[in-house]
This record gives C-alpha cells, structure tokens and sequence, in this order.
C-alpha cells in the first residue's frame, strides 16, 4: 500500500468525517442502512437536505453523477488516477461504488441493489455480511484473527479496530476483493494491523495458526451446469462446497481452545438443515464443541425464487435447480456455525429461526410508510 493511496484515502475520510457522513445515513434511512447495505433513501427526504448535503448523499451512497465544487478537484482527480471515480461531461461519479458506512467504518462497496445484473467478479455485502459482523464484535477479543472470503474486509476491519487484535489476515480469491479491501483498510486507518492476501482458503498460511477464524462463504446453491457462475455466491450444488473445504481444512489453522464462526446456509427439511448431521459427524471427528445455529427458515421454493429475482444472471442455474431438487428437501435455513478446537466433542443444533419472508413483508410495509 504505497504512500500515494494512504494520503488519497486520508483526504476521503476527512470529508466523510466532515459532513458527519456515518450519522447522515443512519438518519437518512431510518437505521436500516446497518441491517441492509442497499437501503434506498427516499427522494422527499434527500430533497430536503442543502444542496451540498444532497451533492454528498447522491455521489458517495447513491454512486451516482454530480456536479461537484472546485474545492474537490485535487481528491476526485486522484481517486480517477486510483481507478475509483470517473469524470463524465463535467459531472463525477464514482466507478460503480458506493461508500456504507458500518459499524463505525467506511466500506468502499460494489454498486448493487437486488435485481441488478452482477458481475462475475463483484463482491458482495449483503444482510449475512452485516449479521456476522454484529456477531464478530462480541467475540472480536482475540490476538491472531483469519477472515477467509473477506469479500469487502468488513469482518477483518471490525477485528483490525479491536485494541486486542494484534495480526488480522484476510484473504479473497477475487482480486477485485484483494482491491477493495485494501482500500477500506486505508480510509480506516486500519492498514498497520491488517494483511490482505489473493489466494484460495488457507493456501498463503502454511504453518500459521490462529486464535480467531471467521469465514462468510459462498453459499447459494447453483447447478455446476451453469453458465453463469459469480465468485461471492457460488457454493456449488447444494451450496456447501466451500463450507466442506473449510471445515476439512481448519484443524491445522485453529488453535487450541480457538475459535471459528461461519454464517451459510442451505437445504433440509422441516426440523433442521440437512447439514446437521453431517456437522455432527465431523465435531466427533475433530474433537470440536460446535453449536449450529438456524437462524432463518423458509419455504425452499420461494427462497430460491427469491434469489433469481435478486441475481439475475444466476436464474438459469437456480431454475436448474428447482428441477432438480427432491421431495424430501422442504425448506431452505441460514445458520450460523461456532466451533471451539481441541474440547470434549460437544454438538448442539439449536433453532433461532425466523423468516425471510415475513421480514421482507415487514421491511415493504416499511417502505411505504417511509414514502
């Protein structure tokens, strides 16, 4: 991270900083901002703020094309020669990003909102990115952190600004993850502390072990038929594959008494997820204490109906996928995953569940009210 990029994203933060920005949104959208990343702000609200206020809301959440005072022409001329903004007939605009703020950081993020074309390398901050990061904070109390799947590094960032972490490391194996990443730390001041590493798993950590182990992977259940695979999203037929591939490996990452949390999802029936049993198998295994976690639950067909109108470029794979699946497989969870290492091999699956549907519901009453 060369001195450049550091005095570019000091400078961006200053403005943030400056117009409140972190409370300006909070406000803006009613709180909802800190469980949705994409929460729209309704136009008759932002019509009320001074013209530089809505100049400042539309270009760093919005992303969108504003003409913007003199007194920004050094910083916007450098975020363009760093490849975050474009300048178009007068106007600027960030490069398809926008900047949420969460849990007292700034997080420079993909544009997005659901129903939106994604990219094959775009990278993802949903609802389970912002739920596991509110769980992070309370066990964030460790000295050697591994984020896998850091996707913006906001899991990594939120241990990165616990006074006891003392190395956090993250690795993507999107390059575009690496990218973003590496900025956030900048504009956090957070780049002492945190190292971003392109690779795959554990790959670059060969002989390191860790107190703290947090991972967020691709989970949704695309057919390997697809055409149209998308790096954040793909776990493969059952949406597991990663999973598998962590739990397989960790042992050999995880210290004694360390401690691992991952946020997934996938099939099972009406009681538990499938996985359960598997998961049970493996503590015994490992010699874990692992507790499972359901924390939504819904109808497996209106879930995955639900994820092809929000991914469009994955509807092939997904409708593949309702063709396939068995008559047993009713119902579709995301749950949370806790294991400590090196225990009497303990496993505990216990149902939080609510349903996405129901806050979906609630969150569109919401919307109209708020209108």
């Amino acid at each position: 991270m060369n001195n450049s990029r550091k005095a570019v994203a000091i400078e961006l933060k200053k403005i943030l900083d400056r117009y409140q920005y972190h409370s300006l949104i909070f406000m803006l959208t009613d709180g909802r901002s800190m469980q949705e990343p994409w929460t729209e702000i309704p136009e008759y609200r932002l019509s009320k703020l001074p013209q530089e206020l809505q100049k400042v809301v539309r270009f760093f959440y919005q992303g969108k094309a504003v003409e913007l005072s003199s007194d920004y022409s050094q910083l916007l001329s450098s975020l363009e020669n760093a490849g975050l903004a474009d300048q178009l007939s007068g106007t600027w605009k960030l490069k398809e990003l926008r900047i949420v703020p969460i849990q007292g950081l700034y997080l420079i993020v993909d544009l997005w909102s659901p129903g939106n074309h994604s990219d094959q390398l775009q990278v993802w901050l949903g609802r389970d990115s912002m739920f596991l990061g509110q769980i992070v904070q309370f066990i964030s109390k460790r000295k050697r952190v591994l984020d896998l799947c850091t996707g913006t590094g906001i899991h990594a960032l939120i241990n990165a600004s616990a006074y006891d972490a003392e190395t956090v490391e993250a690795v993507d194996i999107n390059p575009r993850s690496v990218f973003l990443t590496e900025w956030n730390a900048l504009i956090n001041q957070l780049e002492h502390k945190l190292r971003v590493h392109h690779g795959d798993l554990f790959e670059p950590f060969k002989g390191k072990s860790f107190d703290f182990i947090i991972a967020n992977p691709p989970f949704l259940p695309i057919s390997e038929d697809s055409q149209n695979m998308i790096s954040f999203a793909n776990g493969g037929n059952d949406g597991l594959a990663v999973l598998r591939r962590i739990l397989n490996e960790c042992s050999d990452y995880l210290k004694k008494d360390g401690v691992m949390v991952i946020f997934c999802g996938g099939f099972g029936d009406d009681y538990q997820p499938s996985f359960s049993r598997e998961l049970d198998l493996l503590t015994k295994e490992k010699g874990w204490s692992t507790q499972l976690y359901s924390v939504s639950k819904d109808p497996v067909k209106f879930i995955l109906n639900n994820m092809g109108s929000e991914f469009p470029s994955m509807q092939e794979g997904i409708t593949m996928m309702l063709n396939d699946i068995s008559s047993d497989i009713t119902s579709y969870y995301n749950f949370l995953i806790c294991i400590r290492n090196g225990t009497d091999p303990v496993f505990q699956a216990i149902d939080c569940s609510f349903s996405v549907k129901e806050r979906m519901d609630q969150s569109r009453r919401h919307k109209k009210l708020s209108q």
